[in-house]
């Protein structure tokens, strides 16, 4: 997905503005819509991993975002105790993912992607079905003269 939807309240939200107050606030804000960014680019639901098999942890997380570790371990522990984020068996997940992915836009790009290769795959038989009959044309006449 090339962008991600942010509503024009979403810093009024209360539990936002908890977590701008405590130390170092408005930096984990900052990684929050990191975050966010980070599911959506992922596509796995809300999930945070950065390949199928290999979730995202606070290493790397801090070096693939460029924040500090500290920044990040204690922003996942805010945004997991004021219930912005879940983790479950070692993969962090956005609890909203949602609000913020455009998910009608995926399942039709999916679609149009499914559409296509039926299409495309269609295409390719026929060409080898007109190429064979050309072929069974052109050996008939050959034999005909």
């Amino acid at each position: 997905m090339r962008y991600t939807k942010f509503p024009v309240h979403f810093f009024e939200d209360d539990k936002l503005k908890a977590i701008r107050s405590q130390k170092d606030g408005d930096s984990v804000v900052l990684f929050y819509t990191m975050l966010i960014t980070v599911a959506v680019k992922s596509d796995s639901g809300g999930k945070l991993m950065l390949c199928e098999n290999i979730p995202y942890d606070e290493k790397i997380l801090s070096s693939t975002l460029n924040l500090p570790l500290p920044i990040v371990k204690s922003g996942l522990d805010l945004l997991v105790k004021f219930g912005l984020l879940t983790l479950a068996d070692y993969i962090f997940s956005l609890v909203n993912y949602n609000e913020f992915a455009d998910i009608k836009a995926v399942v039709e790009r999916r679609q149009n992607a499914d559409r296509q290769a039926r299409f495309k795959a269609k295409q390719s038989n026929n060409t080898v079905t007109v190429t064979e009959k050309k072929s069974a044309k052109t050996a008939v006449s050959k034999g005909d003269s």
